[in-house]
């Protein structure tokens, strides 16, 4: 096998900490009396690398005098799997035939159950090092290992072993129950006598019991792991053109989603496809080479049984969000066509203006069919005063109680055509339920009364509400 001396960095210890940012709270809003509306929207990580193995080791890899508070009309701006019990297959058949995924041949339409747009959030690491542990080390001690005791295929174990002389080298090895060296490197101790660097078992590793073994002229120290087969559906990407859908439902039918990042911790539907796996609950999919731009994480498989799988494991780079949609309408930011384009749903409702804490309701009737654009400004009379009164403001947009991520509301500023200053939020609202009620709800409070040059608002909770009927 191949050997890989590594020089360890003494403050490169892998400890992976995952941040969930799914939701980003709404704030900074501002708010004027009637106007004259134009809308012009304007620690780095040491892994190892095992090289393949035979047990399968795959490598990783016109203006209207309008409240002010609502939105503006817009006016023109080979490897073989191994047989398993009852001849069904438990590994996965990597020579089994492929179908194709290409974003010019697959459905580039948002279904209705599935965001158009998704948060990820990114992925901060931390980690230690031999030299922040008061202990003597009189002979190699393993200080992390994950606290695991078993392992699926792919699930990385981050492993520190500390004792070692500065610079010695040492000797790292996987082995099975019967003695195989499924993997091995040969590592070399930092100036603080650390030795950092990780273990995955590859796809198809054989199940059973693994002694992760390190050895050098202090001595040597062995720790024990288990490794088994994914006992839930999962979604390996092999280089960067092969997807392998893994333990789904026998003859399920899926559907793949390719996602791209189109804002700061935003990625947006780029086409998607239907499949149907084999009676083993197995497929492979080729990747077209109209996909080698997207990073590591931009596929997503939704089941009809198994339900929404990302790519196992996730990339260290950010934590995906879920693509499926937690709402009973379509929702997305628009772009500045849809906001030419699309009604504004405040119009329909004939907006009034709350000048106190308090609910104001109104209720409209839409087709299914129909797209609405559905927002809130806060105007003031410059800059200035909207800046100054943006603090004690907050608001949040909820359907039927759920509270719309922001992702999918697009903000910006505009100046009217009396001069006063605005900000705005816009979201599109589409495929309604039909023959459902539908509840839209803007939210916002002041902790503080506010001035915004031609009337006040009193501190307090105020609530504009929408219930819409689907025809």
């Amino acid at each position: 096998m191949n050997r890989i001396i590594r020089q360890q960095n003494a403050i490169s210890g892998r400890v992976v900490v995952l941040v969930h940012i799914t939701t980003l709270m709404l704030a900074l809003v501002s708010c004027s009396v009637p106007y004259d509306l134009e809308v012009s929207p304007a620690s780095t990580n040491v892994s190892s690398t095992p090289a393949d193995s035979s047990a399968g080791r795959v490598a990783e890899m016109t203006s209207t005098p309008i409240d002010s508070h609502i939105e503006g009309d817009i006016t023109g701006q080979s490897n073989s799997g191994i047989p398993g019990d009852e001849g069904r297959a438990t590994y996965i058949q990597l020579d089994s035939p492929s179908q194709s995924f290409s974003v010019e041949d697959a459905n580039n339409t948002t279904p209705e159950d599935v965001l158009r747009e998704v948060s990820f959030s990114p992925d901060a690491g931390g980690g230690g090092s031999c030299g922040d542990i008061q202990d003597s080390f009189q002979h190699p001690t393993i200080m992390l290992f994950d606290d695991v005791e078993y392992l699926e295929w792919r699930e990385d174990a981050s492993i520190y072993v500390c004792g070692w002389q500065p610079d010695e080298l040492v000797s790292h090895t996987v082995e099975s129950t019967d003695e195989e060296i499924v993997f091995e490197e040969l590592l070399r101790a930092g100036s603080d006598g650390g030795i950092y660097t990780s273990y995955a078992p590859g796809l198809n590793t054989p199940e059973g019991l693994y002694a992760i073994k390190f050895e050098g002229e202090s001595g040597s120290v062995t720790r024990s792991v288990y490794v088994e087969r994914p006992t839930e559906p999962r979604l390996y990407i092999e280089g960067e053109d092969k997807l392998i859908l893994y333990n789904f439902r026998p003859d399920e039918h899926v559907r793949v989603f390719a996602y791209k990042e189109v804002d700061m911790f935003v990625k947006g539907l780029v086409a998607w496809d239907e499949y149907q796996v084999d009676n083993n609950g197995q497929l492979i999919v080729q990747l077209e080479e109209d996909i080698d731009s997207y990073s590591f994480e931009e596929h997503v498989v939704v089941g009809d049984l198994s339900g929404e799988v990302h790519v196992f494991p996730f990339t260290i780079q950010y934590v995906p969000g879920s693509i499926l949609s937690p709402y009973s309408v379509t929702v997305f930011r628009p772009t500045q066509q849809d906001l030419q384009s699309a009604n504004n749903l405040w119009r329909l409702a004939a907006y009034r203006d709350l000048r106190e804490p308090g609910t104001q309701t109104y209720n409209v009737t839409v087709r299914s069919t129909d797209e609405w654009r559905w927002g809130f400004s806060w105007c003031a009379m410059d800059s200035d005063t909207l800046q100054g009164i943006r603090s004690p403001l907050s608001i949040e947009f909820s359907i039927d109680g759920r509270q719309l991520s922001n992702v999918h509301i697009l903000e910006y500023d505009d100046t009217t055509s009396d001069g006063w200053t605005c900000h705005r939020w816009s979201t599109i609202l589409t495929n309604w339920p039909p023959n459902r009620r539908v509840e839209l709800e803007v939210s916002y409070g002041l902790t503080e009364s506010i001035y915004d040059g031609r009337a006040s608002y009193p501190s307090g909770e105020y609530h504009q509400v929408i219930t819409v009927d689907v025809d």
